[in-house]
C-alpha cells in the first residue's frame, strides 16, 4: 500500500469511518494482514480473494481464514489470465505502458479462466448475508478495479471507504483510469480524500463516502 493503512484508518477516523472489517481483492500473498491487525482488525474479519488457486493454496496453508480463489470482472465470461515473472502484475489484462516502465516485468503464462462478477461471487459463496458488514474494501487487481467495482454496485450503499490501485495513463491495456473511477464512486457517494502516485502512471487513492 503505498498510503500505510495506519494513515488511512487516521484519516477515515476524522470522517466517522471505522475500520473493523475488511474486503481484500487482489490477495496475492496477504502483505497487508500484518498492518491490518496492527491496526486493531482482526484476522477472521477480512476476506480475500485472489484469482491465482496457487497463491490461495499458499495462504491457506499458512493458516489465512477466509482466502479464496475468483477472477472478478463486471461480467462472467470465458477470459485469459496473465500470470507474470514477479506475480503481483499478473492481471486479465495485457501489460500496456507497464512494459515500458518495469521493462523486467514479463508474462510467463496465461491460463483460461472463468470471470464472474462481485455479486456472483458474494453469492455462490454464501456472503450475502453479512457482506454488509464489510465496509472498508480493498482493491489491487491491475486495472480491473472499476469493472469489478462495477458488477459489484449493489453493495456499495454499505461500504464507508475504498483504497483502490488507480492508473493515469494505460499502464495495462484498457484499464480504468483515474478520471473515470472518480467519477463513478461519486454517483454513490464517494469522495477522493487521498492519493499517492508514482512516475509509471499508477497509484493509490482513498475514498470516503461522505453523507
Amino acid at each position: 500500500m503505498l498510503i500505510p493503512f495506519s494513515e488511512c484508518v487516521q484519516l477515515l477516523s476524522s470522517f466517522g469511518v471505522g475500520v473493523n472489517r475488511i474486503l481484500h481483492i487482489g490477495a496475492h500473498e496477504c502483505e497487508e494482514l500484518e498492518a491490518y491487525m496492527h491496526n486493531g482488525v482482526n484476522p477472521s474479519n477480512v476476506i480475500w480473494v485472489d484469482a491465482l488457486q496457487e497463491k490461495v493454496d499458499l495462504m491457506k496453508s499458512r493458516g489465512i481464514e477466509n482466502v479464496y480463489c475468483a477472477a472478478l470482472d463486471s461480467k462472467e465470461a470465458d477470459a485469459t489470465f496473465n500470470v507474470t515473472n514477479n506475480g503481483q502484475s499478473s492481471s486479465l489484462l495485457e501489460l500496456g505502458t507497464h512494459r515500458v516502465n518495469h521493462p523486467q516485468v514479463h508474462v510467463t503464462s496465461t491460463r483460461a479462466v472463468r470471470t464472474q462478477t462481485l455479486k456472483q461471487f458474494v453469492e455462490s459463496n454464501s456472503l450475502d448475508k453479512n457482506i454488509h458488514m464489510y465496509n472498508f474494501w480493498n482493491l489491487d487487481i491491475q486495472g480491473k478495479e472499476l469493472d469489478v467495482l462495477m458488477g459489484g454496485q449493489e453493495y456499495l450503499k454499505h461500504v464507508g471507504a475504498i483504497y483502490t490501485e488507480v492508473n493515469t495513463e494505460s499502464v495495462y491495456k484498457d484499464c480504468g483510469l483515474l478520471i473515470e473511477l472518480d467519477g463513478f464512486l461519486r454517483t454513490h457517494g464517494f469522495t477522493r480524500i487521498r492519493i499517492a502516485m508514482t512516475e509509471a502512471g499508477w497509484g493509490d487513492a482513498l475514498y470516503v463516502k461522505c453523507l
